[in-house]
């Protein structure tokens, strides 16, 4: 919970008002206002009456005591406290995985280890053999690895020479249809149908093109270009034609006059069909001038091309005959292949096969690599297990306790704690705050933490972790709130201490006591009912002597009502008391200890203080300046004066710590203020009564049969 300190006694919080209470205290606020009437007619008449006092008088002084309190400047800090008990930062219990013998141990109780230190080593031949034993399977694995993946690359090759054969059997099929290799004339075709074929089959020839090597001498053949045009006489048919050279032959002849000459091929046009030796001359137009030929030509044509079957087989069809014209790429017959076409299908077949085993090959390899892969993880698991013979430390920290040394024997497994290891470079404890504070703190703030076995030593932690999980318990939810001391000292693992996180403060605030306030209709109300006398902040309102204007009054004889039941008060920061517990906690009236007097006191005191002034000090009762016996006043307390009517002033509050308000706006630092709870603690208050006449002046009618609350 919230704890809430000032520099001030703090009056003690009292209960809500009951009902009862208010309306007595609307009457008592009447007659009051009746008691001033008659004092003051009293007074311009030429003095105070003075009545004796009665047993009834004494019980209205009784109810009528007003408690007070005045406006002074103070801190205000609200606190949430806590305590704990610390634990190191970090703390392990060294247990070991394997049973065994201990063979060795490094470290004892009270040693500082680094982590990754050594503390114990286990007997571990039997991990050592299991390590060999994985070892050699890895071995014996990886060679299944190598042969799978010779195997596969065999396999490989087999399917690669299966596919080659499935081709060569296709391509002896695809022989079987002769197709014309060029476009002419066929001739030389023999086939019959049923008959076994093979080798030659025809001649094909193109009649359309006709060729004419005429020959030129060497001036006329160096002039002559590829691509002239020629005119062709033809003395056998009277005509010309036209042709292109074609070709120039490097290879130098002797012409009918002995002569050197060179031949030239020429293209003869289209159009015309000689027939093969017809003598023509040509006529080159070369661009330097015609060349005529020194003798003729014959006419011829391009070789013939010759069409054989590559494969025997049986004519199944033949689609020409000689003499027809031909394209090339027309299919002259179709043989056919018994032989061939079983060895197709044979190689299919075997290549079939042969995908087979490279598929199994693949396998092989993958469930080889699958079990090297296991072998070497069985190997990493020995190793593991071998690890666990050798204890290292997990942490830095100092050996809190040891239990084992080298000699010992292990048989509980994971159930037996060798050593505890605790960093201590930093401390941690868990407080529990309660759901009404957890919103005012925050990660990373600073706790104030103190010790009572190391005494005067004062510590800072800062919060490092926030539950967000609370515990309820009796309608009450609180949170554990993690606090770590990053310095702590010479505390120790198991100490308690206390916590203190401030949530806010005000310095030197203006402050009033919070049951010196009131809720009504939203708004937080103080009665002023003095001020301390030569004060130097002014009052709030007027006194209610003149008829001015006062601040915000409430209607003449009512009370701020207190908040409605179950309603927080407005603004009411963290840690303010609730509204609703700041009334007397009884139906009766106010306690003794400031009545109005009633007994023989002339209207103004021995030392001169005017009526409705009192001492300062918190004494209960006292009269003007003088005190109770009639003794003078001591002139070092300092006085109140009392105003002739009360005022309820609207003020503005800041922070609380349960015990005073920090007043923003509303009073001024030493006026005095009406408060609840102000004579059951000790605190700044003052008894407040009358001058003479004031106890009685409106009878019995008032409460009490005397005026309550003398000077309201």
């Amino acid at each position: 919970m919230a704890e809430n300190e000032t520099n001030a006694p703090a009056p003690a919080e009292a209960p809500a008002m009951p009902s009862k209470l208010k309306k007595k205290r609307k009457k008592m606020n009447k007659w009051v206002k009746r008691g001033i009437a008659l004092g003051l007619v009293a007074v311009v008449a030429g003095g105070a009456v003075i009545y004796n006092r009665s047993k009834k008088a004494k019980e209205a002084e009784s109810e009528a005591t007003s408690e007070t309190s005045v406006v002074t400047r103070g801190d205000i800090t609200v606190k949430i406290t806590g305590s704990g008990t610390v634990t190191a930062i970090d703390e392990y219990n060294i247990v070991p995985t394997v049973n065994g013998d201990i063979k060795q141990d490094f470290f004892s109780e009270g040693d500082y280890v680094n982590e990754g230190d050594v503390l114990y080593k286990f007997d571990s031949t039997v991990a050592d053999n299991a390590i060999k034993t994985a070892e050699n399977q890895i071995k014996t694995v990886r060679n299944s690895v190598t042969s799978a993946s010779n195997n596969i690359d065999s396999a490989r090759t087999n399917l690669q020479n299966r596919a080659d054969a499935v081709a060569k059997a296709q391509e002896n099929i695809d022989k079987l249809t002769i197709y014309a290799n060029s476009t002419g004339k066929v001739s030389g075709l023999n086939l019959t149908v049923g008959n076994d074929a093979g080798g030659n089959i025809c001649t094909i020839t193109d009649t359309s093109t006709q060729l004419v090597k005429v020959p030129f001498n060497a001036a006329q053949f160096a002039k002559i270009a590829v691509g002239d045009s020629v005119t062709l006489s033809i003395e056998k048919y009277m005509t010309t034609a036209s042709g292109t050279v074609q070709r120039k032959y490097s290879a130098a002849g002797t012409g009918s006059d002995g002569s050197v000459v060179y031949d030239v091929e020429i293209l003869v046009g289209g159009g015309v069909e000689l027939p093969e030796g017809t003598i023509v001359t040509a006529n080159v137009h070369t661009s330097t001038g015609d060349c005529q030929s020194s003798s003729a030509g014959s006419v011829f044509y391009p070789d013939p091309t010759a069409v054989n079957a590559e494969v025997q087989g049986k004519v199944q069809r033949v689609n020409v005959k000689n003499g027809d014209w031909v394209m090339k790429g027309a299919v002259i017959a179709q043989l056919e292949s018994s032989a061939l076409q079983d060895a197709l299908k044979t190689a299919r077949q075997d290549y079939t096969n042969a995908q087979t085993q490279l598929e199994e090959a693949q396998n092989n390899y993958q469930n080889a690599l699958t079990n090297l892969e296991n072998a070497e993880s069985n190997l990493e698991d020995r190793q593991n297990d071998a690890d666990d013979y050798t204890i290292t430390a997990p942490i830095s920290g100092v050996v809190l306790s040891k239990d084992y040394k080298a000699g010992d024997t292990i048989y509980g497994q994971n159930s037996t704690t060798l050593m505890v290891i605790a960093d201590m470079s930093k401390m941690k404890f868990t407080i529990s705050v309660d759901e009404l504070d957890i919103a005012s703190i925050a990660l990373g703030q600073e706790v104030e933490v103190t010790s009572d076995a190391l005494e005067g030593v004062e510590l800072v932690g800062h919060i490092t972790n926030i539950s967000q999980k609370g515990n309820s318990q009796n309608g009450v939810t609180n949170y554990p709130v993690e606090v770590t001391i990053d310095e702590p000292g010479e505390l120790m693992s198991g100490m308690n201490v206390s916590a203190e996180i401030i949530v806010a403060e005000a310095k030197n605030a203006l402050r009033v006591p919070v049951s010196a306030v009131n809720y009504f209709d939203g708004k937080r109300y103080v009665t002023v009912v003095g001020e301390l006398k030569g004060a130097s902040g002014g009052r709030a309102g007027s006194r209610g002597d003149g008829g001015e204007e006062k601040a915000d009054a409430i209607p003449d004889g009512e009370m701020p009502a207190e908040a409605p039941e179950g309603e927080a008060a407005e603004s009411t920061p963290r840690g303010e008391r609730s509204e609703g517990a700041r009334g007397n906690g009884s139906d009766s009236e106010p306690a003794t200890g400031g009545a109005p007097a009633s007994d023989s006191e002339e209207g103004r005191s021995e030392g001169g203080a005017p009526v409705g002034a009192v001492a300062m000090g918190g004494v209960s009762g006292g009269r003007g300046s003088g005190s109770s016996d009639g003794s003078k006043r001591d002139r070092s307390e300092p006085e109140i004066t009392l105003f002739d009517e009360e005022q309820r002033v609207e003020v503005t509050v800041g922070v609380s710590d349960g015990d005073y308000y920090e007043i923003l706006s509303g009073l001024e630092e030493g006026q005095v203020v009406h408060d609840e709870g102000s004579s059951s603690d000790g605190g700044f208050n003052f008894g407040m009564m009358m001058g003479g006449g004031m106890g009685g002046g409106p009878g019995g009618g008032g409460p009490g049969g005397g005026g309550p609350r003398g000077g309201r």
